[in-house]
C-alpha cells in the first residue's frame, strides 16, 4: 500500500514538473510602429499681371503696356487698367481682379500663375464664374484662358503633377456701344482641382 502511495506521488510530481517545463520555456515579442499620412491636393499663387494703357500727353497715341510703368514717365498719363493681385484681406478669394476705367477696343487682359503643391497627381476637374445681381452683362465679354508653361492650351481634365505651372488669363474687350459707359460689375470664378483619378466630374 505503501508502494502504491508513493508510486502516485511520484507520478504527481513528474506530472506536476512536466507542467512547470512547459510554462517556463522560451518566448519572444514582436511588435510594430505604425506612421499614416495623407495625401494633399493644393497649390500656391505665384505671380500676378495685368494691362496699364496710357495717353502719351505729346502724340495723343495710346500705349498699352503689359507692366506698370515705373517710374512714371512725365509724358504719360494712366487711363485705365486691368491688373491681378493677391486676395483681398478678409475674404476667401486667392487673387483680386480689378478692371478700371476700361473703355472700348483695346483688350484688358489679367493674370495670375499657380505652381501644384499637392503631392498626388490632380486634374482640373471645373472653371465657373459666378456674377452679382446686376453685373450679368460683362458675360459676353470677359474671355478666360489657361496655359501651361510652354504656352499650350490647358483645359478640363488636364492633369498636374508636383511643381507644374498653369497661367489663368482673364480678359474683357468692349464693343463700341455707348450703352456700356458707367458700368460696374463684380463677380468670382472659381477653378476646382480634384485627384486625378476622380475627375473630371
Amino acid at each position: 500500500m505503501k508502494n502504491k502511495i508513493g508510486i502516485v506521488f511520484a507520478a504527481s510530481i513528474i506530472a506536476l514538473a512536466g507542467i512547470g517545463v512547459s510554462f517556463a520555456g522560451f518566448t519572444d515579442t514582436l511588435t510594430a510602429f505604425g506612421t499614416v499620412t495623407t495625401a494633399t491636393v493644393s497649390h500656391e499663387i505665384i505671380g500676378y499681371s495685368g494691362t496699364w494703357v496710357y495717353k502719351d500727353l505729346t502724340t495723343d497715341a495710346l500705349v498699352v503696356s503689359d507692366v506698370l510703368i515705373t517710374p512714371p514717365d512725365q509724358n504719360l498719363l494712366l487711363v485705365a487698367s486691368a491688373t491681378a493681385g493677391p486676395g483681398t484681406p478678409g475674404t476667401d478669394y486667392d487673387v483680386n481682379l480689378v478692371w478700371d476705367n476700361i473703355f472700348p477696343c483695346t483688350d484688358f487682359c489679367c493674370d495670375f500663375s499657380f505652381r501644384y503643391t499637392g503631392s498626388i497627381p490632380a486634374k482640373i476637374n471645373a472653371m465657373a464664374v459666378v456674377y452679382e445681381q446686376g453685373s450679368e452683362w460683362v458675360d459676353q465679354y470677359l474671355t478666360f484662358s489657361f496655359t501651361d508653361v510652354n504656352g499650350l492650351p490647358v483645359g478640363l481634365g488636364y492633369q498636374l503633377h508636383y511643381g507644374d505651372i498653369v497661367y489663368c488669363e482673364f480678359c474683357i474687350h468692349l464693343e463700341q456701344d455707348n450703352e456700356l459707359q458707367g458700368l460696374t460689375a463684380h463677380g468670382s470664378a472659381t477653378l476646382e482641382l480634384i485627384q486625378w483619378n476622380e475627375g473630371p466630374i
